[in-house]
């Protein structure tokens, strides 16, 4: 029987991969694979186990249709990551797209609970399958603060995560490189170190007047994005930016992602001119499209994992979602108080405007996904 990609149709080929029996796309590179083919691999079977369990809990049946029965598969987010894989719970097949096996989690514990019933509502070759491969999960020591719990982050990562500034736990590498991201982050970062002694003539220059919108031709509604005069939003820009750009330009793609930007900055400008209180001040910086790519961020993957270090010695990890939440009312505050004349170093009126269009842009892709269903 022939089988075909869910992407773009092709027919699969079927190959021994994985210690297995494997369907692959000639085109796009994605592939088909029985669940009880990664539980063959004991680095891989808890991996399985969370995926399983994570598609009986939702089973929203929102994914790609499937290939071997050509059913709705139900996608759900590999453990520890912020990858979306679909499953088929009657065919027990999951899909997986270019480079997405390489980033399943290894050696994590398999969930203790409903395992014996996922493995009751496998087929009888699966199960044939699987009885040759019960393997031992390794003991882990209880962890005293439950799922809030985690070790620390290491390399690069504990330098951020001690300033209170959330790390991924994905360590995923990008299946395509997110060139405008670090464009953007090299181009601010050069005009930022190499002006910083002129940074605040600069920005009066090149920022964004509200008495002047459109001064220099229009201009300064551009380069007001890329100039920074505050070492603070500056750090804290580019930070998050490349936290969490280059997974928004990836899902979206070059050209949406450039217009996610520019329509978030432009927004921003817009906000503040209508609401702020004070004109003499220039608006400038990434802050309205890093608060759009947050906000499309969490949409995209609010149950994964962000961690910090409290207090320079506890390490906790938390929910996406929440760190949405710290931050929303942190900036609506501000924006709220800079209605009434405050004045600071962020512009949280700017930063509401994008954030604005960042949700608007997740609920309307959401919209069209749904049509598609």
């Amino acid at each position: 029987m022939s089988y075909f990609c869910p992407n773009d149709e092709t027919k699969l080929e079927p190959v021994t991969k994985h210690g297995g029996r494997t369907f692959i796309c000639p085109k796009c590179k994605g592939e088909m694979i029985n669940i009880a083919v990664l539980k063959r691999k004991p680095e891989l079977r808890g991996s399985a186990n969370a995926i399983w369990d994570e598609m009986k809990l939702h089973m929203n049946e929102n994914g790609n249709e499937c290939p071997q029965c050509e059913g709705r598969m139900a996608r759900v987010q590999a453990p520890g990551t912020t990858q979306l894989v679909d499953v088929c719970k009657p065919c027990q097949s999951i899909w997986l797209d270019r480079g997405q096996f390489e980033l399943l989690p290894r050696n994590i514990l398999a969930p203790t609970e409903d395992t014996e019933a996922a493995e009751e509502e496998f087929c009888p070759e699966s199960l044939a399958a699987l009885s040759l491969l019960q393997v031992e999960p390794k003991e882990e020591k209880p962890e005293l603060m439950g799922d809030m719990a985690c070790p620390r982050p290491r390399g690069w990562k504990l330098i951020p995560a001690l300033l209170l500034l959330p790390v991924k736990d994905d360590d995923a590498e990008f299946i395509d490189r997110p060139y405008v991201t670090w464009l953007i982050a090299a181009l601010c970062t050069f005009l930022f170190v190499f002006f910083f002694r002129d940074r605040y003539p600069i920005t009066n220059e090149w920022g964004f007047l509200i008495d002047d919108p459109f001064r220099k031709g229009g201009l300064t509604l551009l380069t007001s994005f890329f100039v920074h005069n505050n070492i603070f939003p500056f750090i804290f820009n580019i930070y998050f930016l490349l936290v969490f750009g280059g997974n928004v330009e990836e899902y979206l793609g070059t050209v949406p992602y450039i217009i996610l930007l520019l329509l978030s900055h432009l927004t921003g400008l817009l906000i503040h001119a209508t609401l702020s209180a004070v004109h003499t001040i220039p608006a400038a910086g990434l802050g309205a499209g890093v608060a759009a790519i947050i906000v499309y961020y969490v949409a995209l993957h609010p149950q994964s994992h962000l961690r910090v270090i409290l207090f320079y010695f506890i390490p906790i990890r938390f929910k996406a979602y929440w760190f949405l939440i710290a931050w929303a009312v942190f900036q609506l505050s501000f924006a709220l108080s800079q209605m009434g004349g405050a004045t600071g170093i962020v512009n949280a009126q700017v930063n509401v405007g994008g954030a604005l269009i960042g949700f608007l842009w997740a609920l309307r892709n959401r919209k069209v996904q749904l049509r598609k269903e």
